[in-house]
């Protein structure tokens, strides 16, 4: 290497040195700022005050709750204990055979805690009816309770 590219060479290495942390900084504060990753859990809904009807076993707790006038309903389901499948779905039906395309969904449970789901307000008379904790995923009934 000759003299005249040495010189060259080292020109070029300084200007990188400045020219290299000024392009990271640019670039960084160009980034747009976007908003957090939100979680996709509903927001919190407020119990209603009358327990109509209850029921359990040891991994979870249902219960009906309807106000004083019985206009309006909800089913409050508690997981005690971590489900052992990923998420599961919870199905309303009468009698004994079950079939998810004509019972009626209630609505979808993943993690040990508290889910509240709204129910019809046709929601009476509760005796007789069992709930089926549905995987899903493998398409297998988990568990049931009834009433």
């Amino acid at each position: 290497m000759t003299k005249n590219l040495r010189i060259r060479h080292r020109q070029i290495w300084a200007l990188m040195a400045l020219l290299l942390p000024i392009g990271i900084l640019s670039a960084w504060l160009v980034i747009p700022n976007h908003e957090p990753v939100k979680i996709l859990k509903p927001r919190e809904q407020v119990l209603l005050p009358v327990i109509a009807y209850t029921a359990g076993t040891e991994h979870f707790q249902a219960r009906v709750r309807t106000n004083t006038d019985r206009s309006a309903w909800q089913l409050e389901w508690i997981n005690k204990t971590i489900l052992t499948t990923p998420s599961a779905v919870i199905y309303k039906i009468k009698g004994e055979t079950f079939a998810p395309e004509s019972a009626e969904l209630i609505g979808r449970i993943e993690t040990q805690g508290r889910y509240i789901f709204s129910l019809q307000p046709d929601s009476t008379g509760w005796v007789g009816t069992r709930l089926i904790l549905y995987d899903f995923i493998h398409a297998q009934r988990t568990d049931s309770i009834k009433f």
